[in-house]
């Protein structure tokens, strides 16, 4: 079970084993409850010990979930389903010719690896001059994460009991302990995002968080701690997926909020700077 949970006594009938079984009692795609899990806070549980995926939930706990979201997420899909029929017709000619150019592109870009290949382009591993390291075992380990100049790397773990972030030199293995059990009543593993990042300039450790009730708007939140030591803190709340740009100037992430807002923020990794927001995702604005 995910992030330090207790034993449960519900009755066996009220458990949901695994993503079909969450989907079907929701009557939605395992893709929706999978994003309503990463993005809503939704009730999911974890098996720390078992294969990556082992999910369960509860159908009491996915009824309260459902009460508080109802409204909201239903009039979100009906708008999102809606097709005008005014306009209908030219939007299925723009479709049509939509599929017409990405065939062609799609056509123009295997001809172009076919002719690569021919080449021998790809044939050089970026592996062959590679050195393995094996690092310590620090139990159970959830995630991992490598600065951008590939000296320090973080992982989840419960080498201590609860799980933890630990920090250590490529080329050491001294791993820290930077959280000390402040984790203990969140949950931190969850396959579907990246759940542990360096910033940009190396100097915090972030993690996807939330809370294991999962029944409030703001139970999904990154926190981020000093890879020197220090508190435990929000770095950005009700945040599902962030990541850096490749110069390390810009951040860009999603909130919780209702069709999931986009913002990109211009200013320095410890949360100073200017967020502009982008639209919701999959929109153009």
């Amino acid at each position: 079970m995910n992030s330090n949970s207790t034993p449960d006594r519900r009755a066996p009938g009220d458990r949901l084993d695994s993503w079909k079984k969450i989907a079907s009692y929701l009557k939605r795609d395992v893709s929706t409850v999978q994003r309503w899990e990463r993005r809503e806070a939704m009730p999911v549980h974890r098996h720390l010990h078992d294969k990556r995926g082992s999910v369960f939930a509860f159908r009491s706990e996915l009824d309260a979930w459902w009460e508080s979201r109802r409204t909201r997420l239903a009039s979100e899909e009906t708008a999102g389903s809606e097709v005008g029929t005014p306009g209908g017709a030219r939007s299925r000619r723009a479709r049509v010719a939509g599929l017409a150019g990405a065939a062609i592109a799609l056509a123009g870009i295997s001809a172009l690896a076919w002719l690569a290949v021919r080449g021998d382009y790809f044939w050089h591993s970026p592996l062959a001059n590679a050195r393995f390291t094996r690092l310590p075992d620090l139990g159970v380990e959830q995630a991992a994460a490598i600065s951008r100049d590939g000296k320090l790397i973080a992982v989840l773990a419960d080498r201590d009991g609860p799980i933890d972030m630990w920090l250590a030199e490529v080329d050491r293995g001294n791993y820290r302990n930077l959280t000390h059990g402040a984790l203990h009543e969140l949950t931190v593993v969850n396959p579907s995002v990246r759940a542990l990042s360096f910033s940009a300039d190396t100097s915090l450790l972030s993690v996807w968080t939330r809370r294991a009730d999962g029944s409030q708007a703001g139970d999904v939140n990154v926190l981020a701690v000093p890879v020197a030591g220090g508190e435990l803190r929000t770095y950005l709340p009700e945040t599902g997926e962030f990541d850096w740009s490749r110069d390390g100037t810009q951040l860009v992430y999603h909130t919780t909020a209702p069709g999931d807002p986009l913002f990109v923020r211009d200013g320095a990794s410890r949360g100073a700077g200017t967020d502009r927001r982008r639209g919701p995702v999959g929109s153009d604005h």
